[in-house]
Protein backbone atom coordinates (compact mmCIF):
# COMPACT_ATOMS: atom_id res chain seq x y z
CA UNK A 1 0.00 0.00 0.00
CA UNK A 2 1.52 3.43 -0.62
CA UNK A 3 0.79 6.17 1.20
CA UNK A 4 2.35 9.54 3.09
CA UNK A 5 1.78 9.90 6.84
CA UNK A 6 3.37 12.99 8.49
CA UNK A 7 4.51 11.34 11.34
CA UNK A 8 5.85 14.95 13.08
CA UNK A 9 6.58 18.61 11.25
CA UNK A 10 7.71 20.60 13.92
CA UNK A 11 11.19 21.60 14.70
CA UNK A 12 10.17 21.03 18.23
CA UNK A 13 9.93 18.74 20.59
CA UNK A 14 6.81 21.11 22.88
CA UNK A 15 4.24 18.93 24.38
CA UNK A 16 1.65 18.35 21.26
CA UNK A 17 4.34 18.95 18.74
CA UNK A 18 6.58 15.76 16.64
CA UNK A 19 9.55 16.61 14.83
CA UNK A 20 10.14 16.14 11.32
CA UNK A 21 9.37 12.83 9.75
CA UNK A 22 7.43 10.89 7.32
CA UNK A 23 6.20 7.45 6.49
CA UNK A 24 5.94 6.66 2.49
CA UNK A 25 5.71 2.89 3.42
CA UNK A 26 5.21 0.30 6.19
CA UNK A 27 8.77 0.37 6.31
CA UNK A 28 10.24 3.46 4.73
CA UNK A 29 10.51 6.85 6.44
CA UNK A 30 12.22 10.50 5.64
CA UNK A 31 13.64 11.95 8.61
CA UNK A 32 13.58 10.41 11.85
CA UNK A 33 12.58 13.13 14.34
CA UNK A 34 9.45 11.84 15.70
CA UNK A 35 8.98 7.85 14.92
CA UNK A 36 8.66 6.30 18.24
CA UNK A 37 5.88 8.74 19.75
CA UNK A 38 3.88 8.14 16.15
CA UNK A 39 4.66 4.03 15.66
CA UNK A 40 5.44 2.73 18.66
CA UNK A 41 6.32 -1.17 18.68
CA UNK A 42 5.25 -0.62 14.75
CA UNK A 43 8.78 1.10 14.44
CA UNK A 44 10.32 -2.06 14.47
CA UNK A 45 8.77 -2.71 10.72
CA UNK A 46 11.07 0.20 9.29
CA UNK A 47 14.12 -1.05 7.70
CA UNK A 48 15.08 1.84 5.61
CA UNK A 49 15.15 5.42 6.88
CA UNK A 50 16.24 8.61 4.57
CA UNK A 51 17.95 11.13 5.96
CA UNK A 52 17.94 14.88 4.80
CA UNK A 53 20.48 16.34 6.87
CA UNK A 54 21.53 16.07 10.88
CA UNK A 55 19.75 18.60 12.13
CA UNK A 56 18.53 17.06 15.76
CA UNK A 57 14.69 17.82 14.77
CA UNK A 58 15.79 15.06 11.87
CA UNK A 59 17.42 12.11 13.72
CA UNK A 60 16.33 12.46 17.22
CA UNK A 61 14.83 9.19 17.17
CA UNK A 62 17.34 7.22 15.64
CA UNK A 63 19.33 6.01 18.69
CA UNK A 64 15.60 4.85 20.19
CA UNK A 65 14.98 2.97 17.06
CA UNK A 66 18.44 0.79 16.92
CA UNK A 67 18.62 0.48 20.95
CA UNK A 68 15.17 -0.24 20.98
CA UNK A 69 14.73 -2.88 18.16
CA UNK A 70 18.01 -4.47 17.28
CA UNK A 71 17.68 -7.66 19.10
CA UNK A 72 14.16 -8.09 17.65
CA UNK A 73 14.92 -7.40 13.91
CA UNK A 74 14.77 -9.61 11.38
CA UNK A 75 16.14 -7.71 8.39
CA UNK A 76 19.01 -4.96 8.68
CA UNK A 77 18.03 -1.39 9.21
CA UNK A 78 19.28 0.37 6.19
CA UNK A 79 19.86 4.46 6.35
CA UNK A 80 20.91 6.57 3.64
CA UNK A 81 22.22 9.69 3.52
CA UNK A 82 24.86 12.60 2.38
CA UNK A 83 28.46 11.28 3.20
CA UNK A 84 28.65 14.92 5.17
CA UNK A 85 25.24 13.72 7.28
CA UNK A 86 26.81 10.05 7.90
CA UNK A 87 29.92 11.66 9.17
CA UNK A 88 28.07 14.04 11.54
CA UNK A 89 26.27 11.01 12.82
CA UNK A 90 29.45 9.02 13.00
CA UNK A 91 30.96 11.82 15.42
CA UNK A 92 27.99 12.19 16.96
CA UNK A 93 28.14 8.92 18.25
CA UNK A 94 31.64 8.80 19.09
CA UNK A 95 30.77 11.82 21.50
CA UNK A 96 28.14 9.90 23.23
CA UNK A 97 30.75 7.06 23.49
CA UNK A 98 33.08 9.74 25.08
CA UNK A 99 30.90 11.31 27.76
CA UNK A 100 29.85 7.92 28.22
CA UNK A 101 33.24 6.57 29.18
CA UNK A 102 34.03 10.08 31.31
CA UNK A 103 31.20 9.53 33.02
CA UNK A 104 32.36 5.91 33.90
CA UNK A 105 35.39 6.90 35.13
CA UNK A 106 34.16 10.16 37.12
CA UNK A 107 31.71 7.39 38.78
CA UNK A 108 34.69 5.13 39.27
CA UNK A 109 36.94 8.15 40.89
CA UNK A 110 34.05 9.05 43.17
CA UNK A 111 33.28 5.41 44.39
CA UNK A 112 37.03 5.02 45.32
CA UNK A 113 36.72 8.37 47.61
CA UNK A 114 33.98 7.17 49.57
Amino acid sequence: MNFIKILGASGSKAKGMGTTSFQIFKDIIVDAGNVINSLGEKALDINHIFLTHSHADHISDLPFIIESYFEKRKTPLTIYALKETIDILDLIVKIDFLIFLLTSFLNNIKAKRN
